[in-house]
């Protein structure tokens, strides 16, 4: 670009804003900021000299340091014990006469042009007339200006805990206890906030902006600055790896991330910005957080519409429940008819292989009979009995005979005649089919070919399975109630014993499984509906659906697998990271968040009754757009994952810094355009 003069500019700028270019505004807007910068770098800066930076200190903390001198010798008659209240009294006093009056005068003086004193213009006179170096070089201002905000942080800090301890109102202490809230955090953001906002005021002006906009430039940079500066003193999220990935996964949706969805606010000046910027509709986050928690309900109901899930009426979840239930008596009836087909197979193939030897059988049952006839009981008589007949029932028969008194023998003891003896009885045949088996997989092994014997042995054990799996009272119940109530699968599905919830899993077909899936992710679409509300899809709640969800973790662990599994994940990961959006929009007005609509009184006497609300509103919601953006986002999240203390923590929080800025440079610049256009309209 060739080169032109600032009023060149100035002028192009003006016509593209006329014209409605909104895109040349924004570049020529750039190019006048970085020539205004180039411009000053070309004056000549004053030498930094350590009187210099030791008087730019100085005359930072002496209004506040004042106040702490005259509040102690005010209270020190009190037997010397008030002394320690009455500095801080003090301190607290003159802080808010620097933090809140010295900026209201300023206003006053650059809007009407007049010459009000202020607090900190006394003491600084003072100061020249004892000599104190006055800060003359840029580092020398900025350490100034650092070293006033640091100490006006402390006075709020102060004013926090007296009104906290002394206020009749809860309102009022809930005020108090939350400027109180973690000093520390609240003096490094003062130090930082109060040459943010130097620096952006001398960019506002050197830029020809009006004296309105240049207060909406200190302001919104003190605000950005203060909570950068907070951050560095501690107030950041737990370094994590996952924290990236949850970004990804919660874009890959389509749910936008903000900065306070990752790093959560934890001072009190940033969640002062968040929850204002939240409840300013236009000019603020509100719209996002609107727009943010219908992406994360779209998100939902998309993995349900993925699953087959589209309608969650009762009527359909029964029906989901009744298809469940049958497929489970079909799998089974097919398992059952399947494993024993395999095993009748190799039985029949092997029917004229000859006898089978069944010496492990003979011994076991002989010691059986002994065991019951040393009891000497009559009692035992019948069971006795039954072991010898099939003793020597057993001898000398083909392998189709034995399996057919192996089933004979596991009935004999249900006749109601011998319901004293059936326990002990049972106990022995348990005890006997054991060799039965090796004897038999030893015949099979000898006789049959190399696969018989692995086919037999996978039935025998697939069909001991299944009789063992209806020891289990829940899949009894289930099969047996199932042609009554398919709603007792559910009793299966979400159970929290994992035993039984992997027992159905073994019990279902593929087409069953999948079938559960939708059931599952159903249900908790049906207890994130509000009471009285319609059961669609449409009304869900996001965060109650993953904390349902959450619930029936066990089950999920079961019936999803691979990429299902990592959808249902990345799903409730997005879910969890981006909830403010829903608490946004459900937190009602406390105590504590009743402050920001006092800062916009504060703001309306600051600027004037005329537009008033309109700065205010303008000024916290770009500052608040600014720090939910994207790039600020990923800043912040870069200086989350280093290790406190380092230089590399000090460099994320510098580049952060710098992010911050621009950022704020871009939505101050947004706003002036979309103002500037409604007064050409």
């Amino acid at each position: 670009m060739a080169k032109y003069s600032l009023e060149e500019l100035s002028a192009a700028r003006d016509n593209a804003q006329r014209a409605g270019d909104q895109k040349s505004y924004a570049i020529l807007s750039e190019a006048i900021n970085q020539l205004s910068a180039q411009m000053a770098q070309n004056v000549a800066e004053p030498e930094t000299t350590a009187s210099g930076m030791l008087g730019a200190i100085t005359r930072g903390v002496a209004p506040i340091a004042t106040g702490a001198a005259l509040g102690a010798a005010a209270g020190a008659p009190v037997g010397g014990i008030g002394a320690i209240p009455g500095a801080a009294t003090g301190a607290t006093i003159a802080g808010l006469s620097t933090l809140v009056g010295d900026p209201l005068i300023n206003a006053l003086n650059r809007a009407f042009e007049t010459r009000f004193a202020t607090p900190t213009e006394t003491i600084q006179n003072m100061l020249n007339r004892i000599g104190v170096a006055q800060a003359r070089s840029k580092a020398e201002q900025l350490a100034q200006a650092a070293a006033s905000g640091a100490a006006g942080a402390a006075g709020f800090a102060g004013a926090g805990k007296t009104l906290a301890t002394l206020a009749a109102s809860p309102q009022l202490q809930g005020v108090g206890t939350a400027l109180a809230a973690q000093p520390v955090q609240q003096i490094a953001g003062g130090a930082v906030a109060a040459p943010a906002a130097q620096v952006a005021g001398e960019m506002a002006r050197e830029a020809g902006a009006s004296p309105a906009m240049q207060s909406v430039a200190e302001l919104g940079a003190g605000m950005v600055g203060g909570m950068a500066g907070a951050s560095a003193a501690g107030l950041r999220a737990a370094p994590t790896s996952q924290l990236p990935s949850d970004i990804a996964e919660a874009q890959a949706r389509g749910i936008r991330v903000l900065t306070t969805d990752v790093v959560p606010p934890r001072s009190f000046a940033a969640k002062w910005l968040q929850r204002t910027g939240e409840r300013i509709p236009l000019a603020g986050t509100a719209s996002t957080r609107i727009a943010q928690q219908e992406e994360r309900a779209e998100a939902v109901r998309d993995t349900l519409r993925n699953f087959g899930t589209t309608d969650i009426s009762p009527l359909v979840s029964a029906s989901q429940s009744d298809k469940i239930m049958k497929d489970l008596l079909s799998q089974r009836s097919a398992d059952l008819t399947k494993y024993t087909a395999m095993k009748g197979d190799v039985i029949n193939r092997l029917d004229t292989a000859g006898v089978v030897p069944v010496n492990r059988t003979l011994e076991q049952i002989d010691t059986e009979i002994a065991k019951l006839e040393s009891l000497k009981s009559s009692a035992y008589a019948p069971a006795i009995a039954i072991l010898q007949d099939w003793k020597h029932s057993i001898q000398g028969q083909n392998l189709v005979n034995i399996e057919t008194l192996r089933k004979q023998m596991g009935e004999s003891f249900s006749k109601p005649e011998l319901a004293t003896v059936r326990k002990t009885g049972e106990a022995a045949l348990t005890r006997i089919y054991a060799p039965l088996r090796e004897d038999m997989a030893d015949f099979i092994r000898t006789n049959g070919e190399p696969r018989d014997f692995a086919k037999w042995n996978v039935a025998n054990k697939r069909l001991s399975g299944m009789a063992k799996e209806l020891e289990s009272n829940a899949l009894s119940s289930a099969l047996n109630k199932g042609n009554m109530t398919p709603e007792a699968i559910d009793q299966l599905i979400f159970s929290q014993k994992p035993s039984e919830i992997r027992l159905l899993y073994r019990n279902l077909s593929p087409t069953g499984r999948a079938m559960v899936q939708t059931r599952i992710l159903s249900k908790a679409a049906e207890n994130s509906i509000s009471r009285g509300e319609a059961a669609s899809i449409d009304e869900i709640n996001p965060t109650r659906f993953a904390s349902s969800l959450n619930k029936y973790a066990k089950s999920v662990g079961v019936f999803f697998k691979d990429q299902d599994l990592k959808t249902v994940d990345g799903l409730l990961r997005s879910l969890q990271i981006t909830r403010r959006a829903q608490e946004a929009q459900a937190a009602p007005l406390t105590g504590e968040q009743l402050i920001p609509l006092a800062a916009t009184e504060f703001l309306a006497s600051l600027f004037g009754s005329f537009g008033a609300a309109t700065i205010a509103a303008g000024t916290i919601g770009a500052a608040a757009r600014a720090y939910e953006s994207a790039p600020v986002r990923n800043a912040m999240v870069r200086v989350s994952q280093t290790v406190k203390g380092t230089p590399e923590e000090a460099a994320a929080v510098k580049r952060a810094m710098a992010v911050l800025q621009q950022q704020l440079s871009k939505e101050q610049n947004a706003d002036e355009f979309e103002r500037q256009q409604q007064e050409t309209e």
